[in-house]
Order: structure tokens, then sequence, then C-alpha cells
């Protein structure tokens, strides 16, 4: 299960990475190591608000739990069911009405996916938003798209393997793959 999450995870990130080299990405905000960052989504009105951990205790919108990122949604927003692993337990979870957290102690950070039923972004919203690191690397992405039902809007969100992580991923996938089709012949 564990395997089967992790690799649902980097495939996400490869669809939305993939999808946001084709749309220029708008930079929302850059993580300060103290505080993070918390910044509006542009356009949501009322605004909606995406959070990124920086270095210490993180909690900006006063739930009293650490967390590593939060997502504020104003208006009626419900997790998307082909995403149900991002909101398992000790993930992706709602703490008050459209307050969503991943914990501190989450141990990974898999990409999560709400709609909004029926009601599409404003027209001008950015396709793709980034939080950078505090040394301007990329920290977060946030895909915004108007393909929930009823042409409702859509929000991706989750934080960016670092480099490395992401290339023994890709290692341990390869070699998996290789693995297989030997046995196979």
């Amino acid at each position: 299960m564990r395997h089967s999450r992790r690799l649902l995870h980097w495939l996400v990130l490869l669809a939305v990475l993939g999808s946001a080299a084709q749309a220029s990405p708008l930079v929302i905000c850059t993580e300060d190591s103290v505080n993070g960052c918390v910044a509006a989504i542009p356009t949501s009105a009322p605004p909606s608000f995406l959070a990124s951990r920086g270095d210490s205790f993180f909690d900006p919108f006063g739930s009293g739990i650490d967390s590593s990122d939060k997502v504020q949604l104003s208006g009626l927003w419900l997790p998307d069911p082909a995403f149900a692993a991002a909101f398992g337990p000790g993930l992706w979870t709602e703490i008050n009405p459209g307050l969503w957290i991943l914990p501190a102690s989450a141990h990974s950070e898999p990409f999560a996916k709400w709609y909004s039923p029926g009601i599409p972004w404003t027209a001008g919203t950015p396709d793709v938003v980034w939080i950078l690191e505090a040394d301007g690397t990329l920290s977060d992405v946030a895909y915004l798209r108007n393909d929930g039902p009823g042409g409702g809007a859509t929000l991706t969100f989750g934080s960016v393997p670092e480099p490395g992580s992401a290339g023994l991923t890709l290692a341990g996938v390869a070699a998996v793959a290789i693995s297989r089709r030997k046995r196979s012949r």
C-alpha cells in the first residue's frame, strides 16, 4: 500500500509538473525559514490561501497543529476521490470547514486535489502557482483548472520532492521495472 501511494505521488507530480511546463507559473511567495509563507490564490474571491512551512513550528491559521502545508478554501470544496490516498490517516485532513492541513509528522507529502462543483475559477486565474524555498528552489506547486464536476474549479497542490529524492525514486522505479522484465522472460 505504501509503495503504491508513493508511486501515485510521483505520477501525479510528473503530470502536474508536465502540465506546469506548458503554462507560465506565477510565484506567489517565497518561504521564510522562520515564518514559512502564506499567500492568497490570485483572483480567488473570497480569498483562498496556500501556506507552506519554513523550518519551525508552522500554524498560520491558528489551528494549534504544526503542519507542513495548509490550504484554506472559501466556499464549497470537496476532496477529489481519485486522490483518496492523499486524504488517508495522518495526511491531508480537514480540521475546520475549508481548512486542510498536512501535519508536519506526515511521512510523505502527497499531492492532493480538491474541487468546487459547478463554480469555476475567475477569468484571469493563473494555471500554475509556485511557492519557492528561501534559497529560490521550488517548494510547492498548485495547479488551478476548471475541470471539476459541472466545469467547476479544481486545485491540485503538493510539495515538490528534493532533486536527490526524485532521482533515487526514479532509479528505484527503473530497477523494479528491469527486475520484473527479467522475471517475465
